[in-house]
């Protein structure tokens, strides 16, 4: 969900500002599919760059300040976990943009739900972008794991990707990923002159624990008036 005002703008540039900053020091060369991809990204980093990014009051599932919070408390934790992070570009065939130095490749979602002032979409991330962080290793387990699980519920046919779960399960609780979207604004209905270039949409994918602890979600109206068509 991301809100048609002068947000669009702002999280526009403290993106490049985030990417431009650990571009330097951390970015890998040779990304997976063509997407950017940088690792070892110091947690401070990415909490530095939540709090900066404003997400719409209704998104149930990516409320920038809560996932600061949720970080946080998983840095406390002892040993401490979430303390490195992969950051993934996400950059698509087709014409491109440049962002932060960059040529990236926009992403094109439909809008869901649709009003003067802002749109909801059904889903952020492609299933097989989660993976993205994972070493050959680290997807080599996840995969069988996936097999295995299917196999033991007796479901027809062999998966050549790992399930969301299992890539979860295979990533190191010190190891967060955050992806990050330009998202096409020519599918989308914006205000007369405006001339934004993307709409930056991001996802987190978080290791498995159990050391997590709770953290109070606020949904407000406009989520569920969406969610159960008021």
């Amino acid at each position: 969900m991301f809100a048609k005002d002068d947000t669009i703008g702002s999280n526009f540039e403290a993106s490049e500002r985030f990417i431009t900053r650990i571009a330097p020091d951390h970015r890998t060369k040779g990304g997976k599919r063509g997407n950017h991809l940088f690792r070892q990204v110091p947690a401070e980093e990415v909490t530095a760059f939540l709090r900066s990014f404003r997400t719409h009051p209704g998104a149930s599932k990516a409320q920038s300040q809560m996932l600061v919070s949720y970080i946080d408390g998983r840095l406390k934790a002892d040993p401490p976990e979430l303390t490195d992070w992969t950051v993934a570009l996400i950059s698509n065939p087709g014409a491109k943009v440049a962002f932060a130095g960059l040529d990236v490749g926009l992403t094109k979602r439909s809008s869901l739900v649709e009003t003067d002032t802002y749109y909801s979409i059904r889903r952020l991330l492609s299933p097989p972008d989660e993976a993205l962080d994972l070493s050959p290793e680290e997807y080599d387990q996840a995969l069988a794991r996936t097999r295995q699980q299917i196999a033991a519920n007796d479901t027809k046919g062999e998966p050549s990707a790992p399930s969301g779960q299992l890539v979860r399960r295979a990533r190191p609780t010190s190891r967060g990923f955050l992806m990050m979207y330009l998202l096409d604004p020519s599918v989308i209905t914006m205000p007369d002159g405006d001339d934004t270039t993307a709409v930056v949409g991001i996802g987190l994918s978080f290791p498995y624990t159990d050391n997590s602890a709770a953290i109070e979600y606020t949904v407000n109206n406009v989520y569920w008036d969406e969610m159960l068509d008021l």
